[in-house]
């Protein structure tokens, strides 16, 4: 029997819920479990679901789709988050990132890029429109995280030191740093490696390495601490 990922939805827009319907109908290996209409139903319901992947509306008639997106994130930290909303703005994305956000979509794309953001968002990768992620690392290079980079190394591997610079600045390899650099362009992990001339399961490896150093769980957060730090 095909194993099927469980989709959540919060979104008021009946169109839109008709869009992403639409979009799975075709996909056996999707299904929507669940629909939240506003910020109230979904904080209730969401974190109860038990899905792997939540498409999640920021402007909901009665608050912020950031409230539930923390609360998704803590009830189930390895699922999947992708926002699917109008705005795009890098205030807005950063705060919804902050919040627990693995991906980004904006409203107005067609079924098929949809499903394509969301298999990007299951293979591992951090979908988000390139103009969105150059706008985000813009913001973040002029409104830096508040929390203190860590001044201590993180725990690693025997072969995977890290060292931490008198700034209390992570070392990246130079490899690493231009994996960053390309996933800053909203690029998957198909297009880096064929950009680097590496194997799909070596920029994998790369991004584990960076999440290890960085003390960090996905490349959005990553991405976050790197703006921060002019690495890219």
């Amino acid at each position: 029997m095909m194993s099927k990922t469980k989709i959540f939805l919060i979104e008021d827009d009946p169109f839109i819920i008709d869009l992403v319907n639409e979009a799975l109908a075709g996909r056996p290996d999707l299904e929507l479990i669940g629909t939240a209409r506003n910020l109230q139903s979904a904080v209730e319901l969401a974190p109860k679901s038990n899905a792997d992947l939540f498409l999640v509306d920021l402007g909901l008639p009665d608050g912020h789709g950031e409230v539930v997106l923390s609360q998704i994130a803590a009830a189930y930290p390895n699922s999947h988050r992708m926002v699917f909303s109008v705005f795009d703005n890098a205030e807005r994305f950063a705060k919804a990132l902050r919040a627990g956000a693995t991906g980004y979509v904006l409203k107005g794309c067609e079924p098929e890029e949809l499903l394509e953001s969301l298999d990007r968002l299951l293979a591992g990768d951090a979908p988000m429109p390139p103009m969105l992620a150059k706008m985000l690392l813009e913001h973040f290079r002029f409104n830096p995280p508040t929390a203190p980079v860590p001044t201590e190394p993180a725990v690693a591997d025997d072969d995977d030191h890290v060292q931490v610079e008198a700034d209390g600045k992570v070392s990246l390899s130079p490899r690493e740093v231009d994996v960053l650099k390309l996933a800053k362009l909203g690029w998957g992990n198909k297009a880096i490696a064929r950009e680097l001339a590496i194997g799909e399961s070596t920029v994998q490896t790369h991004f584990k390495k960076i999440f290890k150093k960085l003390q960090v769980s996905n490349r959005i957060q990553a991405l976050d601490k790197a703006g921060a730090q002019n690495w890219t």
